[in-house]
């Protein structure tokens, strides 16, 4: 999801197939796609003297691509005065549970399949929050 751009991943796939014994398993984790309706609640982390605070501010989907944009924007504050703002162009790339397995069959993985939620027996549906696949090197 965080490589920049549908033509990464394929290389990435294969760069892991290739990196494995034969007979070596990929396991990966993927988000589903989901709407987002709304603004992030915002977070933030005491980091002595410093508190820092997270809000996500999501700008654009692009439908075609299947991608989210959203800016990162994190500040810096000291005794109730903020010292530093920076601002993160965001992008995540959604995968379907097809198009995802179809991926890791092109980068060489075999006997792949995927499970939902971080349960072995438990199958990925409407309300599943992460896709694990599992895939493994031929020999």
């Amino acid at each position: 999801m965080l490589l920049d751009g549908r033509e990464e991943v394929p290389r990435a796939l294969a760069a892991f197939c290739e990196s494995l014994v034969p007979g070596g398993r990929l396991i990966l984790d993927v988000e589903p796609p989901s709407l987002i309706t709304g603004p992030a609640p915002m977070r933030y982390w005491q980091r002595d003297p410093y508190l820092w605070t997270l809000q996500v501010m999501h700008t654009a989907y692009n439908r075609a691509a299947n991608q989210t944009t959203s800016f990162l924007r994190y500040e810096k504050w000291r005794d109730g005065g903020l010292v530093a703002i920076e601002l993160q162009r965001f992008r995540l790339q959604y995968w379907s549970l097809p198009e995802f397995g179809h991926l890791l069959a092109e980068a060489g993985f075999a006997d792949i399949s995927v499970t939902a939620d971080y349960r072995d027996d438990h199958q990925p549906g409407p309300a599943s929050r992460v896709w694990t696949f599992h895939a493994v090197r031929p020999r």
